[in-house]
């Protein structure tokens, strides 16, 4: 397959020996870079249409920041449109809830609670659409039915997509207190001289939170969330439109972490936790 055609003849130059050293080398090698002529790319057809489906694979996804092996599964809306149409439910219900419910707090406890929360509104909603049968949609494709059973495929999908990107927001902060944690008083000479950039801020360098400790940290929450969904849907089954099961699935699954509380509490320190609500 042709997918690029260029001559090589036409990137290819050599600093002449007898200008080595000095301001006469760089200003030659300055020159070496305005003087380049453009080199002819030429695309073929079937070159085009591969690069177009590898850009139908890349659809925001998020989780690739965050070290998974294999992160196509959290490409939003990657494998169909229900999936796509319950994560973006999914995060609006979210929202509502942190506005309403925990006043816009920002933690991993809460952004938690605010998912699975989210969830169990969303496996309800889909659970009372399917009594009389399926769901009927209309997507950009067209009409068609929604089976009880691709509704909740689906609904797992967006779900895991969206601990995809609670990982990526629990490891910015992890980032975020390594460079910014103890603030250096004024006049203070740095009791660290690496990293030389500090990006304007006076402030020490602190690497423990990328360390291996808060690293399984961060990977044992998604272990958490995928537990407590487990744990939701057997309590699903056994009540009768009992609501709140989340937030007391997931309480329940924090505060038998003493470490989860500990690290939680050290990332977001000016937040109000809510251990044991």
């Amino acid at each position: 397959m042709k997918i690029l055609d260029i001559s090589q003849s036409q990137n290819m130059y050599k600093t002449p020996e007898s200008q080595i050293g000095g301001e006469d080398k760089r200003e030659d090698q300055k020159n070496i870079f305005e003087k380049m002529p453009e080199a002819e790319v030429v695309i073929s057809e079937e070159g085009l249409a591969a690069w177009a489906e590898e850009i139908k694979k890349r659809t925001g996804n998020i989780g690739a920041l965050t070290g998974w092996e294999d992160t196509s599964q959290y490409a939003v809306g990657a494998k169909n449109e229900v999936s796509f149409e319950h994560f973006m439910e999914l995060g609006k219900i979210k929202k509502e809830i942190r506005s309403k419910s925990y006043k816009n707090g920002d933690s991993a406890d809460i952004a938690m609670k605010s998912l699975l929360e989210a969830y169990e509104i969303l496996y309800n909603k889909i659970m009372e659409q399917h009594k009389t049968g399926n769901r009927e949609v209309n997507y950009s494709t067209g009409f068609r039915s929604v089976s009880l059973e691709e509704d909740l495929e689906a609904l797992a999908e967006a779900y895991d997509q969206w601990l995809g990107h609670l990982d990526t927001y629990v490891l910015l902060q992890q980032r975020r207190y390594t460079w910014y944690l103890t603030p250096v008083p004024r006049g203070r000479k740095r009791e660290i001289e690496e990293p030389k950039y500090y990006l304007g801020s006076k402030r020490k360098y602190n690497p423990k939170f990328m360390t291996e400790e808060y690293h399984e940290y961060r990977r044992n929450i998604t272990v958490m969330m995928k537990q407590g969904r487990e744990e939701l849907l057997a309590a699903l089954k056994t009540t009768k439109g009992e609501n709140g099961l989340a937030a007391k699935v997931l309480t329940n699954l924090m505060n038998g972490s003493a470490d989860f509380w500990v690290k939680t509490r050290e990332l977001w320190p000016d937040e109000k936790h809510i251990v044991r609500e």
